[in-house]
């Protein structure tokens, strides 16, 4: 399972041409840079500059880690970030944006794409604007290469990244840069070609085999199988998914249709639902993701059973999500989800049941049974007495008396009569409903001459 939280997929085309075969350079295919996964990038400062990740980022950011950069006394310090396995850009796709923090508005920043084991091919270009003072989102267009640099060539392999917050300053000012994100994400990732059909209503109740394409994997340090449902659900089996160390976005795929190709959600059905149980007492958030591409929504969970409802519709987390808005021209195929999001949970168990989409309903839940209580009553009687006990719980429902002391007390039809002194022990069953539980309980009498 790829980290959720980088996206790094690759392409290779082969064109064959009269007494020839010509290799067309890879295009870009979207990679989003969040810096939460330590493999995903390799970062190297240069001209004096210190880089690192962090997780105590200038208030604002988006994301638990940030990249902090010091920038050095020369005016190009800067930081390689990553070397990939694919470009970053490409003919049509050749615009990479990034969240910075400055803390001096009017700086600029520079970036530059080269190939990693060529550095004779590189395109450098500017930010579009100047910064202000905070987080602030900055775009690089390689189609306008800074002065004196060299032209985006289209038949070159640029899969190497190099920041410079505050180009052309001395002064050791820190910035914070994250979700750096080559255009091909934030502008429609496979959008614009023929799209795959909307799946039919659907709702996955776990109580059949595999025939959706539900539970494929989980990731992250989870487990997911099909198990019996905790008490006060519907009943019958759900997906448990169990997280025990791992990452803090250990989660589970619940649907994939990638096969099929079939939308998990339309243009007028961008709402999914589902039945959740937490065994977390207290409130947790729930992100639930779609691919492709990646877009995210977190909800908010409580102790025991619910229903949560996902609407892809409203505002969409900004973090690692590649695109802020549902756009109906991606093929949605994918859904995971990632209980107590930013947690690290050590061996607790979540329940995911009756998940719907593409206009399925989720089944609303069983409303948990009432308690009853049987009425109290006296506490002493004279022998020879005879004492009316309560025939009906104050729920309404009937209620069955005994004495399991007959020498000392008999009840018919209710009425307890004191036989000789002593104590009288009589107990009492209320009957249940759909409502209500069933109910027992005893009473002591005090039987005196």
């Amino acid at each position: 399972m790829r980290n959720p939280l980088i996206r790094l997929t690759t392409g290779f085309a082969v064109a064959v041409t009269i007494g020839a075969i010509s290799i067309i350079p890879a295009h870009a295919t979207g990679t989003v840079i969040t810096f939460e996964d330590s493999s995903q990038y390799a970062i190297t400062a240069f001209e004096s500059a210190a880089a690192s990740v962090i997780v105590d980022a200038e208030p604002g950011f988006h994301g638990s880690h940030a990249l902090k950069f010091t920038h050095g006394a020369g005016t190009s310090s800067g930081a390689t970030i990553t070397r990939t396995s694919s470009p970053l850009i490409s003919s049509g796709n050749a615009t990479i944006t990034a969240m910075v923090y400055s803390p001096v508005a009017g700086r600029t920043m520079r970036m530059k794409v080269e190939n990693q084991h060529n550095n004779g091919q590189s395109v450098e270009t500017m930010a579009t604007s100047s910064m202000v003072v905070g987080w602030q989102t900055l775009t690089f267009n390689f189609m306008n290469e800074a002065a004196g640099t060299a032209q985006f060539n289209s038949a070159s392999t640029y899969d190497m990244l190099n920041i410079f917050p505050g180009w052309g300053t001395t002064t050791s000012d820190i910035y914070f840069v994250d979700d750096i994100t080559t255009s091909l994400e934030t502008t429609g990732g496979n959008g614009g070609g023929a799209q795959g059909p909307d799946a039919t209503p659907t709702l996955i109740t776990y109580e059949s085999n595999d025939t959706s394409g539900y539970l494929t994997t989980a990731f992250q340090g989870a487990t997911a199988s099909v198990e019996n449902a905790p008490s006060g659900g519907r009943g019958g089996k759900a997906l448990r998914i169990f997280r025990n160390g791992g990452q803090t976005y250990a989660g589970a795929d619940l649907l994939n249709t990638t096969a099929t190709n079939k939308k998990i959600t339309s243009l007028s059905n961008k709402v999914i639902t589902m039945n959740f149980y937490s065994s977390v007492h207290g409130t947790i958030r729930v992100k639930v993701q779609l691919l492709d591409s990646q877009i995210s929504q977190t909800v908010i969970a409580t102790f025991g059973w619910q229903k949560l409802t996902i609407d892809f519709g409203a505002t969409l987390d900004h973090d690692w999500a590649d695109n802020p808005t549902y756009a109906n021209s991606f093929d949605y195929t994918r859904l995971e989800i990632f209980p107590n999001f930013g947690v690290l949970d050590s061996g607790v168990a979540y329940y995911v049941d009756d998940v719907a989409f593409n206009g399925a309903t989720t089944p609303s839940l069983t409303s948990p049974k009432l308690n009853q209580v049987i009425p109290a009553t006296t506490s002493t009687m004279k022998r020879g007495r005879t004492l009316q006990l309560p025939l009906r719980t104050p729920q309404g429902q009937s209620v069955t008396w005994r004495s399991t002391t007959p020498t000392i007390c008999t009840v018919t039809s209710g009425k307890v009569t004191a036989q000789k002194a002593g104590s009288c022990h009589v107990s009492a069953s209320g009957s249940g409903t759909s409502t209500y539980n069933s109910v027992t309980a005893t009473r002591t009498i005090s039987v005196s001459k």
